[in-house]
């Protein structure tokens, strides 16, 4: 049985994944303040280690190849992406709630982050490809469909 919001579409694309691409974003850009202010004010992290923090963080975004197979080739009751997409986005919220309230050095902030950057990374793979999946069934839509994903992202950043 299909949840009501599957059901519902915009242009094709269940609102279900436009209102995922509206809380990524809005999960990447809401809590940017508190996050600097996490560094500089509370962990008091020079621009060397910051800069190998970022560096160190954005790894899993490399690794986006390997989440695709992973999806691919391992189906979690029988569906490729959804179970993937639940997972990873409880993960993000696991972490940023870590990050917020046990975070205390920067070891813990490097893996902490790096943690959520995995899921965050696996996240936003599996609602694009989740789009591709709509469009493929949906060709000649597939533009509206791609700028309905691209609205929805511009919503979150605003809305943050």
């Amino acid at each position: 049985m299909r949840c009501r919001l599957q059901e519902r579409d915009a242009n094709g694309l269940p609102v279900i994944v436009l209102l995922a691409y509206f809380l990524i974003t809005w999960m990447e850009t809401f809590p940017i303040i508190a996050f600097q202010s996490l560094v500089n004010d509370d962990l008091k992290m020079n621009l060397s280690s910051i800069s190998s923090f970022y560096a160190v963080t954005y790894l899993p975004w490399m690794w986006k190849p390997l989440f695709g197979w992973i999806s691919d080739t391992l189906p979690i009751g029988g569906y490729h992406r959804v179970p993937y997409i639940s997972a990873t986005a409880f993960g993000c919220a696991v972490f940023h709630a870590v990050t917020a309230l046990f975070v205390r050095s920067v070891p813990y902030l490097f893996l902490a982050t790096f943690c959520r950057e995995i899921c965050n990374a696996f996240l936003q793979l599996m609602v694009g490809t989740f789009l591709v999946d709509v469009a493929r069934r949906n060709v000649a839509n597939s533009a509206a469909l791609q700028a309905s994903a691209n609205a929805a992202k511009w919503a979150g950043t605003l809305v943050a």
